[in-house]
Protein backbone atom coordinates (compact mmCIF):
# COMPACT_ATOMS: atom_id res chain seq x y z
CA UNK A 1 0.00 0.00 0.00
CA UNK A 2 1.48 3.33 -0.98
CA UNK A 3 -0.96 4.96 1.91
CA UNK A 4 0.54 4.02 5.57
CA UNK A 5 -0.35 6.91 7.70
CA UNK A 6 -3.91 7.98 7.65
CA UNK A 7 -5.48 10.73 8.56
CA UNK A 8 -5.86 11.58 12.51
CA UNK A 9 -6.42 14.30 14.57
CA UNK A 10 -2.33 14.74 14.12
CA UNK A 11 -2.49 16.68 17.67
CA UNK A 12 -2.85 13.33 19.17
CA UNK A 13 -2.44 10.74 16.61
CA UNK A 14 0.16 7.42 18.10
CA UNK A 15 2.75 8.16 15.08
CA UNK A 16 4.47 5.49 16.79
CA UNK A 17 2.55 2.92 15.52
CA UNK A 18 2.12 4.27 12.25
CA UNK A 19 5.73 4.79 11.56
CA UNK A 20 6.42 1.39 12.41
CA UNK A 21 4.43 0.16 9.64
CA UNK A 22 6.36 2.43 7.02
CA UNK A 23 9.89 2.16 8.48
CA UNK A 24 11.08 2.92 4.33
CA UNK A 25 8.12 5.67 3.85
CA UNK A 26 10.49 8.23 1.31
CA UNK A 27 7.71 10.71 0.57
CA UNK A 28 5.51 12.80 2.49
CA UNK A 29 3.51 15.92 1.73
CA UNK A 30 2.13 17.32 4.28
CA UNK A 31 0.46 20.78 3.54
CA UNK A 32 -2.81 23.03 3.27
CA UNK A 33 -4.16 22.21 6.46
CA UNK A 34 -4.71 23.67 10.23
CA UNK A 35 -2.43 21.33 12.04
CA UNK A 36 -0.42 24.01 13.70
CA UNK A 37 1.87 23.53 16.12
CA UNK A 38 0.74 20.40 17.20
CA UNK A 39 0.66 18.94 13.61
CA UNK A 40 4.15 19.73 13.43
CA UNK A 41 5.11 18.28 16.57
CA UNK A 42 3.67 14.78 15.26
CA UNK A 43 5.07 15.09 11.86
CA UNK A 44 8.56 15.29 13.56
CA UNK A 45 8.21 12.48 15.55
CA UNK A 46 7.58 10.64 11.71
CA UNK A 47 10.11 12.61 10.22
CA UNK A 48 12.68 11.29 13.06
CA UNK A 49 11.66 7.80 12.44
CA UNK A 50 11.93 7.78 8.71
CA UNK A 51 15.26 7.46 7.66
CA UNK A 52 15.14 6.68 3.82
CA UNK A 53 12.43 9.85 3.58
CA UNK A 54 13.89 11.75 0.86
CA UNK A 55 10.66 13.84 -0.66
CA UNK A 56 9.18 15.98 2.31
CA UNK A 57 7.06 18.81 1.72
CA UNK A 58 5.59 20.62 5.01
CA UNK A 59 3.94 24.16 3.77
CA UNK A 60 0.64 25.91 4.97
CA UNK A 61 0.01 24.24 8.18
CA UNK A 62 -0.24 27.51 10.41
CA UNK A 63 2.60 26.45 11.88
CA UNK A 64 4.30 28.79 13.85
CA UNK A 65 8.38 29.11 14.04
CA UNK A 66 8.06 26.96 17.77
CA UNK A 67 6.69 23.80 15.62
CA UNK A 68 9.07 24.49 12.34
CA UNK A 69 11.64 24.34 14.79
CA UNK A 70 10.46 20.75 16.18
CA UNK A 71 10.52 19.44 12.70
CA UNK A 72 14.17 21.21 11.94
CA UNK A 73 15.84 19.28 14.95
CA UNK A 74 15.44 15.80 13.83
CA UNK A 75 15.94 16.54 10.12
CA UNK A 76 18.82 16.57 7.73
CA UNK A 77 16.86 18.78 5.52
CA UNK A 78 18.14 22.48 4.60
CA UNK A 79 15.14 24.62 6.02
CA UNK A 80 13.88 26.90 3.63
CA UNK A 81 11.89 29.92 4.44
CA UNK A 82 9.44 31.66 1.75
Amino acid sequence: SEMCIRDRDSATADTTTSTSKCPRLQLLHFYNNMSGDGGAKAIARIVEACPELTDFRFSATRSTPVGCESIAAVSCYTVLVA
